[in-house]
């Protein structure tokens, strides 16, 4: 029976993921301020969903090249196609997960989309780092 397990995660790369995350993640919300403002707060998870796209072109660039270098086990076009849907789930998971807490919660908008953005960092570092930006065997 063969083992399978997770990549060896290094503090350096996943620093570097950090980095690139907090660029993206400060677009995010830079773009979700600006929408909330716009439509007077009528419609959170439309600017979620508008945040999520521009910090999405921005961070793929950086991830390819920055927290996942190195020989792929994917070409760039499969590993775009594969970023584009894992962005995709993402934006669809977490705004659901908005909608519902907004429903329960007793916090503003602006708390629980921080929340859930945030546990969502960790999902998307795992599907990034195994899916993804996964490298060729040595």
């Amino acid at each position: 029976m063969q083992k399978t397990s997770f990549p060896a995660v290094s503090l350096w790369s996943l620093c570097k993921y950090g980095f690139g995350q907090t660029i993206g993640y400060g677009t995010d919300l830079a773009i979700f301020f600006v929408v909330m403002t716009l439509v007077h707060s009528s419609f959170p998870v439309v600017a979620h969903i508008c945040g999520k796209f521009g910090s999405a072109a921005l961070t793929y660039f950086y991830h390819a090249r920055f927290s996942f270098p190195g020989k792929k086990a994917s070409s760039q076009p499969v590993s775009t196609i594969a970023y584009t849907l894992t962005v995709a789930i993402n934006m669809m998971l977490t705004s659901a997960g908005l909608k519902v807490f907004l429903y329960f919660s007793p916090f503003t908008v602006y708390l629980t989309k921080i929340a859930i953005d945030i546990t969502d960092v960790f999902v998307t570092y795992l599907l990034m780092r195994t899916v993804v930006f996964r490298r060729a065997a040595s």
